[in-house]
C-alpha cells in the first residue's frame, strides 16, 4: 500500500468495552503532542493517578467510582523499539499523549486504549484510604448490634446509585461480617475499602465488599 504523506494519521477502532485511536506517527517532523478530548458522562472526568496511569471516575463523597480505565501509555516503532511516552490530563476531559519519537524508526505507533469498566458488566467504588480508615473502620467498631443499619445506611451503601444502594443493603444484612474483615483489612493496610456490583442485563449480581489490593493506583488518598 501506498505510505502516507501525512506526518501522522489517526485509526479509531471501538469494540463492545473497549475503544482505541491508534496514531501513526509518520515522520520527524510530526508533533510529539497528541489530544484526545472524551465526551463524558455528567459528574464524570478525567483522574491521573498516583503512578502517572489515567482512569475515568466519578468522585463521591469518601471515594471516586471507576467507570473506564486506560492502558498505560505505550509507543513502538518500525524497528520494534519501544519510545518514550506518557500522558498528561488537562481539565477534565482532555487527554494529551506526549511522544518522544525523535530519533525514531518511522511510522510509530501510539495508542491509548480505553477500557470500559462500568457499564457493560460492572462497577466499582473506591472509598478513599482517610475514609476507610478514619471514618468506616471506628464507625463499624462502635456500631455494635447496629451495624447491618450501619452498613446499609449512609457510611457505605446509600452513598451508591439507587438501585444498586439497594441491593447492597440487602448483601450487607447477610454479609456483614465480611464487610467488617475487609474494612479492617484496608485500614490496618492503608487500602481502599471497595464495593463491586456486576451486571447482567438488568439485573444487578452483586459481588460483595473487598479491600483494594496494593498495587491499586486508582485508589484515592482522601
Amino acid at each position: 500500500s501506498k505510505a502516507s504523506s501525512s506526518p501522522f494519521d489517526v485509526v479509531v477502532d471501538g469494540t463492545r468495552g473497549r475503544a482505541s485511536a491508534n496514531v501513526v506517527i509518520n515522520k520527524a517532523a510530526a508533533p510529539t503532542r497528541y489530544t484526545f478530548r472524551f465526551n463524558l458522562p455528567t459528574a464524570a472526568s478525567l483522574i491521573r493517578a498516583e503512578d502517572g496511569s489515567v482512569f475515568v471516575g466519578k468522585k463521591f463523597n469518601g471515594g471516586v467510582m471507576e467507570i473506564a480505565t486506560i492502558d498505560p501509555a505505550w509507543a513502538v516503532d518500525a524497528a520494534g523499539r519501544r519510545v518514550a511516552t506518557h500522558y498528561e490530563v488537562v481539565g477534565k476531559h482532555t487527554l494529551v499523549q506526549v511522544v518522544s519519537h525523535k530519533g525514531a524508526a518511522y511510522p510509530v505507533v501510539a495508542d491509548p486504549n480505553v477500557n470500559r469498566d462500568c457499564g457493560w458488566t460492572s462497577c466499582t467504588w473506591y472509598f478513599s484510604k482517610r475514609y476507610t480508615r478514619d471514618t468506616i473502620k471506628p464507625t463499624l467498631d462502635s456500631a455494635g448490634s447496629g451495624i447491618v443499619g450501619v452498613i446499609s445506611g449512609a457510611l457505605i451503601c446509600a452513598k451508591l446509585p439507587g438501585p444498586v444502594a439497594a441491593v447492597c443493603a440487602v448483601y450487607a444484612a447477610a454479609h456483614y461480617t465480611w464487610a467488617v474483615a475487609n474494612a479492617n483489612t484496608a485500614a490496618a493496610r492503608n487500602l481502599c475499602f471497595t464495593a463491586r456490583a456486576n451486571f447482567s442485563g438488568a439485573i444487578i449480581l452483586w459481588t460483595g465488599f473487598q479491600t483494594g489490593y496494593s498495587g491499586n493506583s486508582h485508589c484515592p488518598a482522601t
